[in-house]
């Protein structure tokens, strides 16, 4: 058995949406211990759609079964890990973080200084494609060109450009489409069958010191479906424009090896109902890409509140953070913050046991908050 299958076999047994456990610790400063619940995992469950997408061999290339994603308005997301707030990515120490957190810079160069980040954008290799039927079934004797990522197609004198308002994008195309998002008696809505489609492919190294961890794939924005491959194997499916794409991708590479990335993107979905409004409409991959790494167990997300009592003379900070754990050692774990000002710093910190590493498990956290004089901010 190789490596790929012996840990997808092994991760079955997880929920199948988000393959982790979490534990949610809220506020700050002293524990509260309460009794754990099991989550809804009905919640977590993916919609109805195909196990795979229909290609020869398995790889990129023409999808048989393309309207399956993309018509159906249940099928949003295949294999995505859940939305999470972006500033997770490790540091490997606090001060490194603080130095890097530089304000009115964008995140990617805030993490740059990460030895867990690795940023994607740049020259990729293109294909671009009016119909998805006209997309080879493999790619193996593409010729390619070259894309800027990230940056839409139209901007790389591809498709159409198209501004309007509230209508369908297809209508305002030349010569105009027929579609239909209404759902008909079976659900499903009608996408022209002229749906311009760019394949993006890259090779990318993943550094040797990531071995044993965790490693995400994160597209900010793609619009508007799309599906990736890793050396051929499917990792999964995303589309909606405007909400970031997160892969769990260690299951598809090694430590210290040199792996192939590749993307098909599509211009019009279902999820064209969610993006009638007045804009350009843009296609490709328009935000950056880029993989980092975290530990077996991480803070995979988190929610800071602050407020004033009263008085209006003490300020409050509430944090709340969702503990993962991704098949690492079970045991008690702590989560400290720290709140940074020119005077003093104030800490505060809450643990929870992680359990048996199966569940999904979902364990609330009560602690005393922090208050700080509003003269020191």
């Amino acid at each position: 058995m190789s490596k790929n299958d012996s840990r997808s076999s092994e991760t079955q047994s997880r929920t199948r949406a988000t393959r982790r456990t979490f534990l949610q610790m809220t506020g700050a400063g002293a524990l509260v211990p309460l009794a754990s619940t099991e989550v809804n995992r009905a919640a977590a469950v993916e919609p109805s759609a195909p196990d795979t997408p229909e290609t020869e061999g398995g790889g990129p290339g023409r999808i048989e079964n393309l309207t399956d994603y993309i018509e159906d308005p249940s099928v949003f997301a295949q294999h995505r890990e859940p939305t999470h707030t972006t500033p997770t990515v490790p540091y490997e120490s606090a001060e490194t973080a603080r130095r890097a957190d530089e304000p009115f810079t964008a995140f990617e160069e805030r993490f740059a200084e990460s030895a867990y980040f690795e940023l994607l954008n740049g020259d990729w290799e293109f294909a671009f494609y009016e119909r998805p039927d006209e997309r080879p079934s493999t790619h193996d004797e593409t010729e390619w060109e070259d894309i800027t990522v990230p940056r839409p197609w139209q901007v790389e004198g591809y498709g159409q450009y198209i501004y309007t308002n509230w209508q369908e994008t297809w209508v305002n195309y030349d010569p105009p489409l027929e579609g239909d998002l209404v759902p008909g008696d079976d659900g499903t809505v009608d996408i022209p069958d002229i749906n311009p489609t760019g394949t993006y492919r890259r090779t990318f190294d993943v550094p040797e010191d990531w071995d044993g961890r965790e490693t995400f794939l994160h597209f900010e924005g793609v619009k508007q479906a799309y599906f990736v491959w890793v050396d051929g194997e499917y990792v999964g499916f995303q589309q909606g424009s405007m909400t970031p794409g997160e892969f769990d991708i260690t299951d598809h590479v090694t430590s210290g090896e040199e792996h192939r990335l590749t993307v098909q993107v599509y211009r019009f979905s279902d999820g064209e109902a969610m993006e009638t409004i007045d804009m350009f409409r843009y296609s490709g991959i328009y935000r950056s890409v880029y993989l980092f790494s975290m530990p077996k167990v991480h803070v995979r997300d988190f929610d800071v509140e602050s407020g004033l009592d009263d008085e209006y003379e003490d300020g409050h900070l509430r944090v709340t953070a969702e503990l993962a754990n991704y098949g690492g050692p079970c045991g008690r774990y702590e989560v400290r913050g720290t709140l940074y000002e020119p005077e003093d710093d104030d800490e505060g910190s809450a643990s929870v046991d992680c359990g048996d590493g199966r569940g999904p498990k979902k364990v609330e956290l009560s602690g005393a908050t922090a208050s700080i004089p509003t003269a020191g901010w």
